[in-house]
């Protein structure tokens, strides 16, 4: 798939404004991004085939798979643009920085990355949420589209701001991510938040869109596939509109 396969919305100050300068991201660079990431995944996926006999999305779940896709991407996104670098930690929030922050000659503050105060880009994928029942009808290549309810990011915690949703699904067997969203208008009260009981085990706080997000996501969207049942599907749930007038 190549850029004229998507739409590409017009860069917007307001929405699309990553940093507390005021700097807003091109959406042509996260798009290009994502194309490059789909043609790694696809380039990985039949080397992996040809050096185990193995299915690469056969050993990665699907969880892990979201994973993958994000790392890849946020590589490619660097890689592609001048203004976003990688986090210095690997446990940094946001997973972008503005690279004007970026000089490694100076000191390293561990506390300083993992909550970097001045913006950038945080990255979260998701495949959206499947129908009652389908988990165990669908294999793990299938896609998905035509049984999902509806399209959320989660996270640890309900402080994430500068948010970039990137929605993936299958295609011909490889996940590909087909589109993004993006706000800068986020706060706690737009996430649920789940609190672990005492003793629960290991499960962690979980927070998850709700449909305030999904209008601020909307109101910052990036890019969508033509394919005529995933731009439906998010010009339903995001209140997007599409048309050729949004094509740089």
């Amino acid at each position: 798939m190549n850029e004229e396969n998507y739409y590409v919305n017009k860069k917007n100050s307001k929405f699309h404004k990553y940093s507390d300068a005021g700097e807003s991201f091109e959406p042509r660079d996260m798009l290009k991004a994502a194309i490059e990431t789909n043609k790694a995944i696809s380039t990985l996926t039949k080397t992996f085939k040809r050096e185990s006999d193995m299915e690469l999305f056969d050993v990665i779940d699907k969880k892990q798979t979201g994973a993958f896709i994000g790392a890849i991407f946020i590589q490619k996104l660097a890689d592609e643009s001048d203004y976003l670098s990688k986090n210095p930690s690997q446990t940094g929030h946001p997973d972008l920085v503005p690279t004007k922050f970026v000089d490694e000659d100076k000191d390293w503050d561990q506390k300083y990355w993992d909550q970097f105060p001045h913006g950038g880009v945080e990255v979260k994928t998701s495949c959206g949420n499947l129908k009652n029942g389908m988990t165990h009808i669908l294999t793990i290549n299938d896609s998905r589209v035509d049984h999902i309810t509806g399209v959320v990011w989660k996270g640890h915690h309900n402080e994430i701001n500068y948010l970039l949703g990137l929605y993936w699904d299958y295609i011909d067997s490889v996940p590909k991510i087909i589109s993004a969203v993006f706000s800068n208008e986020l706060v706690p009260d737009d996430f649920t938040n789940t609190v672990p009981k005492v003793g629960g085990g290991h499960t962690t706080n979980v927070c998850i869109t709700k449909a305030s997000a999904s209008i601020k996501l909307g109101n910052g969207w990036v890019f969508c596939l033509k394919e005529r049942k995933y731009s439906q599907l998010m010009a339903k749930r995001f209140s997007i509109e599409f048309g050729e007038q949004t094509q740089l």
